[in-house]
């Protein structure tokens, strides 16, 4: 049975989010490399915990008081890490690409915003040498710069538009059966948002398409580990499509009970979640048909 979240209709209704939410881009923070000092081990500590508190407060009071720590710790590390973003949002224009294509006026969005914002990406930041990440917000942000802090690496995190625009190029290229080269531009929104669960489902939802259960799996499962930090506050949405989309293959694989904890979960997170409930009907008509 197939997951209704991703058939022709309710796959636009995941284009719809996309135009709605609002995400904005980081503010600009710039972190100075200075020496190592033994205080780094509490003060990444203290980056943690904030980040806890923080994955479900996505709002810019939280971003404030959580850079400086992430900054400082970066500093510690001797790691040059910093948050850039454009004063016109690269998200913005993003937001008006998923609307035209929702409004099926796919060549407009490609031709005046999803490939300038690929071809702007690529010349500004295409041979930088530090590491790249495109972040939707702020935790997305934190997230990122920690831990090329706690790697020593140096790193930037550009508006996070740049990301999408190689999500919405996958999402076309998908619509338009061209599956290789969608591979290739939603494993690049990957390499820039590493942790974004609507990415990581897309990709999950083709090698599913392909019959791929390993690899579908390994997706949907690295987005159910961040959905809740992504998810907007009041809202489940990324949670249940992880969720749905591991249920998805464990039923192909035959390991119904597991299947059926994973959409019980995504009731319990959304009680009105009628894909999951025609999934748990279905689970019950595979057993109703199975030997005795």
């Amino acid at each position: 049975m197939a997951d209704s979240s991703f058939t022709t209709g309710s796959h636009g209704y995941l284009l719809h989010r996309e135009a709605r939410e609002r995400v904005p881009g980081p503010p600009r923070v710039t972190a100075i490399s200075e020496s190592r000092d033994p205080a780094a081990t509490d003060t990444f500590r203290n980056v943690r915990l904030c980040m806890k508190i923080g994955d479900r407060l996505n709002r810019w009071d939280v971003w404030r008081r959580n850079a400086g720590a992430a900054c400082a710790l970066a500093a510690l590390l001797g790691a040059s890490v910093r948050a850039d973003t454009k004063p016109a949002s690269v998200m913005d224009r993003m937001n008006l690409a998923a609307q035209l294509v929702q409004k099926g006026r796919v060549s407009e969005a490609l031709e005046q915003q999803i490939n300038p914002a690929i071809a702007e990406f690529e010349k500004e930041y295409g041979g930088s040498k530090r590491r790249v990440n495109s972040a939707s917000g702020p935790v997305e942000t934190l997230m990122y710069l920690t831990k090329a802090a706690e790697e020593n690496q140096d790193a930037i995190a550009v508006d996070g538009g740049y990301a999408y625009a190689y999500f919405l190029k996958g999402y076309i290229l998908v619509e338009q059966d061209d599956a290789p080269h969608a591979i290739e531009n939603l494993a690049k929104a990957l390499e820039l948002s590493p942790n974004n669960p609507r990415f990581l489902c897309e990709l999950g939802n083709i090698y599913q398409n392909r019959r791929d259960w390993a690899k579908a799996m390994e997706l949907y499962e690295r987005a159910a580990d961040h959905a809740a930090v992504f998810d907007q506050k009041g809202d489940t949405f990324l949670q249940r499509r992880a969720l749905r989309g591991e249920g998805f293959v464990l039923v192909e694989l035959g390991r119904l009970d597991e299947a059926e904890k994973r959409y019980r979960r995504c009731l319990e997170l959304d009680p009105n979640d009628r894909t999951a409930a025609g999934e748990l009907r279905y689970i019950t008509d595979l057993r109703g048909k199975a030997p005795k």
